[in-house]
């Protein structure tokens, strides 16, 4: 199921309307059933529960083969037009809260949250907007993914702890990881995306079955024809100013492929999740680097059991990620996806390749997860990037045509410290493709609603920018 929304849908939907109907637009898709060909979300406009009926928060149903195959648990609270519910500034009251069957007696659900962080977090510029808000008039939505000894938001070993600073995950969250969450030091700004939940001129995607979740942001003026270089908004409709230097944000929750050695333990769910940013630069004044820098949330997490040089499984599956779940403050956050001082400007900085540097503090590797892929995102040294990039990822040959069309490179999640290691496996429903500027990936892609065939699947291209990724067209 491939769905595309928007939560203001031109209504006169308030910031609390508008987070509410996120959470019904991601509701509706999640749970439709296979052939579903109409879905109607009146927009909610605010905390009365009065909706516009003459407006559908749903744009499109872009594919509908497979089912969105996830339940709602007991304790998913978002309410229905009529009912009135508290201000979202107050409280991090309601959740979207989905469940699939994982096949694994340890924990036998596999899940994905959508809140607003029950941390006081830390955030940027020195003041720290509490319950996930960005100056307490626009919220980010936090995503907590991971698995669960039960279907609902009660087991502590998943749900995020209110604990002030905790961040990305903390205290007892073992099982599972907060995305989107915020982080600040004195000098570097880790910025969270899915803010505009009330922009019209901003759409939502998600691409759902009940072995992946996909949600992005995207211009809603972008186009094949358009382009793909339009940005999120402007600093009206929120106090930093990520927006309008960001062509959108990817969060993946799914399945990865496992080892044979795998498959026999009953605590080892093989659920991995990333969150990518795609942005322009990351300086709010200037193309330079300074020390109000903006940090993309470039974050991986995946749960697994790891295997010694001896070939002696672990006992138990662990969450390994992109922070040090023993150092989750904000520096160890920044110095991975801001600006690293201590990375030269002759490297590749850690911001822009999704889970390659993992760091207790600044530029201590961790060697949690191996890179997963490269983004062209102007990042840290922008200026020094030059053509080199432009086809990281190369066209290739269609067997069946012998024309050359874009690449479908496996998202592989691993850990490869020496005792402690685990190969891993690509993730379903999601490939990266081309890096390239829009009129190279015309050259191998000649119209918006374009299939390819991936291992006898169909797949159509995800663009922000100048990064290209394949998403299953189910």
């Amino acid at each position: 199921m491939i769905v595309t929304f928007n939560p203001y849908a031109g209504s006169a939907a308030d910031v609390n309307g508008a987070y509410m109907n996120f959470l019904r637009c991601i509701t509706a898709a999640a749970t439709a059933a296979a052939g579903t060909t109409s879905l109607t979300v009146n927009p909610i406009t605010g905390i009365t529960g009065a909706s516009d009926n003459t407006k559908n928060c749903i744009i499109s149903i872009d594919a509908n083969t497979d089912a969105g195959g996830w339940q709602t648990s007991a304790s998913h609270n978002v309410t229905a037009p009529g009912t009135a519910f508290t201000a979202i500034a107050t409280n991090s009251l309601y959740r979207a809260d989905f469940y699939v069957d994982s096949g694994k007696s340890t924990y036998p659900y596999n899940k994905v949250t959508f809140h607003i962080t029950a941390n006081t977090v830390r955030g940027p510029h020195t003041t720290a907007p509490a319950l996930g808000f960005n100056g307490a008039t626009n919220p980010f939505i936090s995503i907590t993914t991971g698995c669960s000894s039960t279907s609902d938001y009660t087991s502590t070993s998943y749900k995020q702890i209110a604990t002030s600073g905790a961040l990305p995950t903390g205290g007892t969250q073992t099982t599972s990881y907060t995305f989107n969450t915020t982080a600040y030091n004195s000098s570097y700004y880790a910025i969270p995306s899915f803010m505009l939940v009330f922009n019209p001129a901003v759409n939502y995607k998600i691409a759902v079955t009940q072995n992946y979740m996909m949600v992005w942001e995207v211009a809603a003026s972008n186009s094949y024809a358009n382009g793909y270089s339009n940005t999120l908004g402007s600093t009206s409709f929120q106090s930093y100013v990520l927006p309008q230097y960001s062509y959108g944000t990817l969060f993946y929750t799914g399945l990865r492929e496992t080892q044979a050695w795998e498959n026999s333990l009953n605590y080892n769910n093989n659920w991995a999740a990333f969150m990518v940013q795609h942005v322009t630069r990351r300086d709010n004044s200037t193309a330079s680097v300074t020390s109000s820098d903006i940090g993309q949330r470039n974050e991986a997490a995946a749960f697994m059991a790891t295997m010694s040089n001896t070939g002696v499984p672990t006992s138990t599956a662990t969450v390994q990620a992109s922070a040090s779940s023993s150092n989750l403050n904000s520096d160890a956050v920044t110095a991975q996806y801001g600006w690293n001082t201590n990375v030269g400007a002759t490297q590749i900085g850690a911001d822009d390749i999704v889970g390659q540097y993992p760091t207790i503090g600044v530029g201590t590797p961790l060697n949690n997860l191996c890179m997963l892929f490269q983004t062209r995102s102007k990042g840290t040294y922008a200026t020094n990037w030059g053509s080199w990039l432009s086809l990281q990822y190369m066209p290739t040959v269609d067997p069946n045509t012998g024309s050359l069309v874009p690449p479908a490179v496996p998202i592989v999640f691993k850990r490869t410290r020496s005792d402690s290691w685990n190969p891993g496996g690509a993730i379903t429903g999601i490939y990266k493709s081309l890096n390239a500027p829009l009129s190279t990936m015309k050259l191998y892609w000649t119209a918006e609603n374009q299939t390819f065939t991936v291992n006898g699947e169909s797949y159509i291209p995800l663009v922000f920018n100048e990064d290209m990724y394949l998403i299953r067209n189910a």
